[in-house]
């Protein structure tokens, strides 16, 4: 198992990776109401990435099927019990490396990057003990 935390990515310059989401209480078209628009930039944790990335994934074959449901379980449990990390199995985690690697960059533009080091790279390594770090490297 693959333990990650569910935090706020970071992206270029250091500032967060936000994405717009359509405000509470608001219906109708992402378009100015009373001056008002109905949509509000939300910083985007993992959950919201690895959920943007699976909906885009193509489905071509079983091993993508089985994968991407498990992936989608684990995303269903995180949003209905607001946990704190995300614990991914290591066959979905090797499955989803080279998807994020496709997927990302048309998706993410310049976040796609730090998006793509995060799942795939150094954010595996963030949870090692030291000794096992060392190795990696």
């Amino acid at each position: 198992m693959k333990r990650f935390k569910n935090t706020t990515l970071i992206g270029q310059g250091g500032n967060k990776i936000q994405y717009a989401k359509q405000k509470e209480g608001t219906e109708g078209s992402p378009c100015k109401i009373c001056g008002q628009p109905n949509l509000e930039w939300v910083d985007a944790k993992l959950y919201n990435i690895l959920a943007v990335i699976l909906n885009n994934t193509p489905i071509k074959t079983m091993p993508d099927s089985i994968q991407g449901g498990r992936l989608a379980d684990v995303l269903e449990e995180v949003e209905k019990k607001k946990l704190a990390f995300i614990e991914i199995e290591e066959g979905v985690h090797d499955w989803l490396k080279p998807i994020v690697k496709e997927i990302a960059p048309p998706i993410f533009r310049l976040g796609a990057q730090y998006i793509y080091d995060h799942i795939c790279g150094g954010f595996e390594k963030e949870h090692q003990p030291e000794r096992e770090k060392s190795k990696a490297s």
